[in-house]
Parts: C-alpha cells; structure tokens; sequence
C-alpha cells in the first residue's frame, strides 16, 4: 500500500500534538495546522512575546511540540487566531470572544479544506466544534478524502438533554447550570448537527463519549475508541500516612457542569474531623450559592498543576461526579497518584473502574448513592491501601505511548477498510 497522507488541524491545541507525534512516528503524517504556533519564522509571534507578560509568555511558549519539526506544521489566520486568545483574557462576557472564535474556525476550516484538496490527502482529522465548515467543503468536492472528527467531550445535543433533566431534577443549581452552557439554548444548533452528519468517522476517548453520538444517530462501528493517557507519572506504591479523617478530593471547575451540587449535598452530614472534602478549581460564587459550604469544605480555588499532585499524594480517594465527561484527565492523574475513585457513569473514566477493586461508579445527580460509598470507604478503611495499589496498576494501562499506539491502529484500520 501506498505510503499514507493524513492532515491533523486544530485552530487550538488540546492534545492534538499527541496525535500528530504518533502519525509523524509512524510515516504518515502529511500536516499539522493551527493557528498560533511558536514557530521560528513566525513574526507575528517574535513580536507577540515581546509584548506579553511572564504569564502569557510561559502560554506562548506551550504552543509548541518538541516532536514535531517546523516544516511539519502548517499555519492558517494566525493573526486571526492571536485575537482570540486575547479576547479570551479580556472579553469578560464572552459574547465578543464567541462571536470571533466562530469566525475563525470557518476561516480556518476553509483553508484546510483548501489545502487538503490541493495536496490530495487521504484523510483529515479535525476536532469536534472545528468541523464543521472544512468537512463540509470536503463532502462536496473531495468526497474521496476521508472526514474524521477527534471528540474530546460529549455530543452537546446530547448533553443537552442531559442539562435539561438534572435543571429540573436539581432546582438550586438549574440557573448556575443554565447559565455554564447557555450556548445550547440561546444558540443555533445546526451546526453541530452538521459536524456531526458531514463526519464519517469519530476518535473518541471513552464509551460514554461514543454512546452520546448514538444519540445523535451515530453506529459505533464509525467510532474508535482511544483513550487517553496520564499526564502525572505513577510512581511506586507511596505508603499514605493515613489520618484519623477520610481526605476527600475533587479536582475540577467547580460548576453543576461537574456535579458539584450532588457532591457538596453528600458531605453535609459529616463533620470535619471525620470526612474533610477538598476541591481544587476555579469556581465562580457571585450568586452566593457556595456561602453555606465554605466553612465546611475546603475551597482551594485554581493551583498549579505540581500543586494537585502534591495534594493528591495527600489524600485518600477522589470524587468525581460529573454530569458529562469526555474522559476526566483530573480523576485519571488521581488514579495515577493511588487514589481510588467514586466516578459517575458518565465520566469517561468509568470504563476503567472494577467495582470495588480501584473504585465504584454511581449514577448522575444522586447524592444518596455518592455518601454511600463514602460511607464503604469509612467503615473499610483498611481497604484503602489495597485499593489505592489497584488504582495505581490501573494508571499504568492509560499512557500517552497507548494512547499513540491505538489511534495509529484506529486510523490505519479506518483508510485500510474505507
């Protein structure tokens, strides 16, 4: 066979770098496109870094991977896309950043398909929320390039529904929630339905993810599973000095989006000294709605990244009750750390618990089922450390080498088959 041409564009990063590196290792990668890029002939981003602060500066200097040359990388509306991340630090409604970022994933999208079908490329992999406007063009006048979409979150259509029922279901948080994904009801929605029906084949990193595109009408043979890797490594079995209280810890956004209402309902019952909660992440309380849980729980706000594992390393087991993952990083580096997890069914991470070997899986908005198992932990505590070993074993399964070495496999088998 032929020597394979495949395109990876992404406006923004996510981990596409990821996917690139294992498609150049592997002979066939023709491009990757973005829009910042720090690359040496860049102009616009020699001056860009002039101009910013230390912050912004160590950002700058992320959008860029050390595995991949130069003249690999392909760059389309850069100024366009040096906007958007300015408006993103300085837009504080977001309807300006909104508007801008749309207008430049179809300007972007535009010049992939452009550039796809100018080079005749096998295939192309654009990110879900990107697609839209490149596959379009594809679908009409390259239909012989094959359209893969990498969904790195659930199908929002889907998601949706998901909102919709837990606003009902839970009438303290439904305005929070609205108000985090208000673009699913103030916004038109036909272009992502278009994504989706302009895609032919989808990457996807867990079973939750691949099940919310059935929603959508999507068969699960046009979706392959990849799941991701750990960004923290696993180190050997750290024996946990174990105190007299259970540490709890959630990392993420701390927003209904995550579930967080079910999981600050489930600890009210304990006292500090028994169970202390933990959560890590920014979280927005103009409306006063965590003012009764902050004395009792600890609010740590955003840390750095070399923070959340030293306070991994420090407690007993991560909560992670989101109402719609694609597959939660946080919980999979907790994993990492030795922490067992109590996951929701729609978490991504669900796919890698053992009931009660390395953590539980509860349902979505229940914070019943959450206390107990919080409750098993409690009255188990010398299952922990067995537990935490499980989880850590767990980890090591879920690497980005793994990660690279299945999304090769999944590709290959998409070109060879179409």
């Amino acid at each position: 066979m032929r020597n394979k041409k495949i395109i990876v564009a992404h406006p923004g990063r996510q981990h596409s770098f990821r996917l690139a590196k294992a498609l150049k290792e592997e002979g066939i990668l023709f491009k990757y496109i973005t829009t910042v890029y720090d690359k040496e002939s860049s102009i616009l981003m020699r001056i860009t870094k002039r101009l910013i602060g230390k912050d912004n500066l160590k950002r700058a200097n992320s959008r860029k991977s050390a595995e991949l040359d130069d003249t690999d990388v392909e760059q389309f509306c850069e100024f366009y896309g040096l906007v958007e991340l300015l408006l993103m630090r300085v837009d504080k409604t977001g309807i300006l950043y909104k508007y801008w970022a749309r207008y430049v994933s179809h300007s972007f999208g535009k010049k992939v398909a452009r550039y796809a079908m100018k080079n005749k490329v096998d295939a192309v992999i654009l990110y879900d929320t990107n697609a839209s406007c490149c596959f379009e063009i594809l679908k009409e006048k390259a239909p012989n390039i094959i359209r893969i979409m990498d969904v790195s979150a659930a199908n929002r259509l889907y998601m949706k529904a998901v909102y919709e029922e837990d606003m009902k279901r839970n009438t303290q948080f439904a305005k929070k929630l609205y108000n985090e994904r208000n673009f699913l009801w103030e916004n038109d929605l036909s272009e992502l339905v278009n994504e989706i029906e302009f895609t032919q084949y989808f990457l996807a990193p867990s079973i939750f993810v691949r099940d919310s595109l059935s929603y959508s009408g999507v068969s699960e043979d046009k979706v392959k599973i990849c799941p991701y890797g750990s960004n923290f490594s696993v180190p050997n079995l750290i024996s946990r000095n174990r105190s007299q209280e259970l540490k709890v810890l959630f990392v993420g956004n701390v927003t209904q989006m995550k579930g967080i209402g079910y999981l600050l309902e489930a600890f009210k019952v304990y006292n500090k000294a028994q169970v202390s909660l933990t959560l890590v992440g920014h979280y927005d309380n103009e409306d006063g709605i965590f003012n009764e849980y902050k004395k009792k729980y600890n609010f740590l706000g955003r840390v750095t990244h070399e923070q959340v594992e030293r306070i991994c390393n420090e407690s007993d087991i991560f909560v992670f009750p989101s109402l719609g993952e694609g597959m939660s990083l946080a919980a999979l580096e907790a994993m990492s750390c030795g922490l067992p997890l109590i996951c929701s069914t729609n978490s991504g991470v669900n796919d890698l618990i053992v009931e009660g070997e390395n953590g539980f899986v509860v349902p979505i908005g229940n914070s019943e089922a959450i206390k107990e198992k919080v409750d098993w932990f409690l009255n188990n505590r010398e299952q922990i450390e067995k537990m935490s070993d499980n989880a850590r074993v767990t980890a090591l399964k879920y690497t980005w080498e793994n990660y690279e070495y299945n999304v090769v496999k999944a590709l290959n088998s998409i070109i060879e088959t179409d």
